[in-house]
């Protein structure tokens, strides 16, 4: 006889831990070339894993990954850019979920 045990399934490791992006601010006008993004810290985040692209849907970002909750970046020109955050938390085995997504323009 096999038995199996039931109940329910375990919640994502990182369920409940969000970053908050700070800045620069979503729709923030900025005169460039490099631009430094911030987000508050995770607890426990052993890495960021930060994206921007030129494009809402986030198709084909680049990435950067920082072991601190900031990064400087130069876009590939003016325009607007969209940005989003997630984190790695040491000793778990999946990412936080993905930050907002915000937009600024150089």
């Amino acid at each position: 006889m096999l038995i199996l045990g039931c109940g329910s399934s375990p919640s994502s490791p990182d369920e409940g831990q969000t970053i908050t992006l700070t800045s620069p601010a979503n729709g923030d006008t900025l005169s460039g070339p490099e631009v430094t993004c911030q987000w508050d810290a995770v607890t426990g985040a052993t890495k960021y894993y930060h994206q921007i692209d030129s494009n809402p849907s986030m198709q084909s970002p680049e990435q950067t990954v920082s072991s601190s909750p900031s990064v400087t970046v130069t876009p590939d020109g003016p325009g607007s850019w969209w940005w989003r955050v997630r984190a790695s938390v040491s000793g778990q085995s999946s990412y936080t979920p993905w930050s907002e997504v915000w937009v600024f323009t150089l």
